[in-house]
């Protein structure tokens, strides 16, 4: 099975050690108001009925979808104003104002899946999933710049990505067998780590302090840390997933101290853990049967993980209690979710 067709996941971070967990239930939609979207925060779920559904998530109620059919990701502004949802089949980047859960204007961007906002949120990275291209969207004008080249042949990460460095300067674009370096003041991509025996780079996390970026390898069930002053890898620290688990997105915790990677296997653990130090595993949390893991969002204290599931019977997120290593219950909202976002 190609990573295009596993059910592959989401990223973000925690803090905490974790262990052990799983929840079902039902929570039926509510027909609150848009304005009551101001009133709390919410997560954004990608692949739902009908476009993106908003939840909120102080009594976990659904809000109606906003947008298209077939969303695909999504990324946050830093000031949690605006979610930028992408549409491959519509080949759009959509923005969603939070404060009403309504839809602005879509951006075409052909193709568009992965999606990455920088740090000082003025600039979104938007990858064209059937070519070799990258595209650059100027979020103080709501405009889309030239397509950035990364080499022929190299057909970007289903599941995003992508990642700046803390100081904006670089975007790390994971591809099928190449990882990209892009120098964001020349627009230009070079060369960063070639994934040997396609291993299909998937995810992109770069620790706060902006040393490494770790990178999970979809068909090579491993994390791999690329050194970002050298563009180096270390194939001695490598941090190996379980067998016939899938890697996919990658989160880094607030402190910098361990990393969360969400396994696509059904019934699998979630997430593996590792130390960033030393690449040691940590124990994982398992979400159990008929829960399969795509999609990742972190609270901003790092306490609360939310996890989209795609199983058809199961479909929405679950809420991970991090300081306790506790699942609530699994929010339904249909659909094949693919991701989430928080806001």
């Amino acid at each position: 099975m190609s990573p295009f067709d596993s059910p592959l996941l989401g990223a973000r971070g925690a803090r905490r050690r974790l262990l052990g967990v799983a929840a079902v239930a039902l929570l039926v939609p509510s027909a609150l108001t848009a304005a009551s979207a101001s009133a709390g925060t919410f997560a954004y779920v990608e692949g739902a009925p009908g476009g993106t559904i908003p939840i909120d998530l102080s009594n976990g109620s659904l809000l109606p979808a906003v947008g298209a059919n077939g969303t695909t990701r999504a990324a946050t502004t830093p000031d949690n104003s605006t979610v930028w949802v992408t549409n491959q089949s519509a080949g759009t980047v959509t923005p969603i104002d939070t404060a009403t859960n309504t839809a602005g204007t879509a951006l075409r961007v052909p193709h568009a899946t992965g999606i990455g906002i920088n740090h000082a949120g003025t600039l979104a990275y938007v990858t064209d999933q059937t070519d070799d291209t990258l595209y650059p969207i100027d979020l103080t004008t709501d405009t889309v710049g030239a397509p950035i080249a990364l080499g022929s042949g190299f057909f970007p990460s289903p599941g995003g990505g992508i990642a700046f460095t803390p100081d904006d300067t670089t975007a790390y674009v994971a591809t099928t067998n190449e990882v990209f370096a892009v120098n964001v003041a020349s627009g230009t991509a070079t060369d960063a780590y070639n994934v040997p025996g396609g291993g299909f780079a998937y995810g992109i996390a770069i620790t706060p302090d902006g040393r490494t970026a770790f990178i999970t390898l979809a068909n090579g069930g491993a994390v791999v840390p690329l050194d970002v002053a050298t563009n180096t890898v270390d194939n001695d620290r490598i941090f190996g997933l379980p067998e016939n688990q899938t890697p996919g997105e990658i989160a880094i915790s607030p402190d910098g101290t361990t990393g969360y990677v969400v396994e696509g296997g059904v019934g699998g653990n979630w997430p593996a853990q590792f130390d960033v130090a030393t690449l040691a595993p940590l124990p994982s949390i398992t979400l159990g049967n008929g829960l399969s893991s795509q999609g990742l969002a972190l609270s901003a204290d790092g306490d609360t993980a939310y996890v989209s599931n795609n199983n058809s019977t199961n479909a929405g997120i679950t809420p991970v209690d991090l300081t306790s290593a506790t699942a609530g219950t699994t929010i339904h909202t249909g659909g094949n979710p693919t991701g989430v976002a928080l806001a």
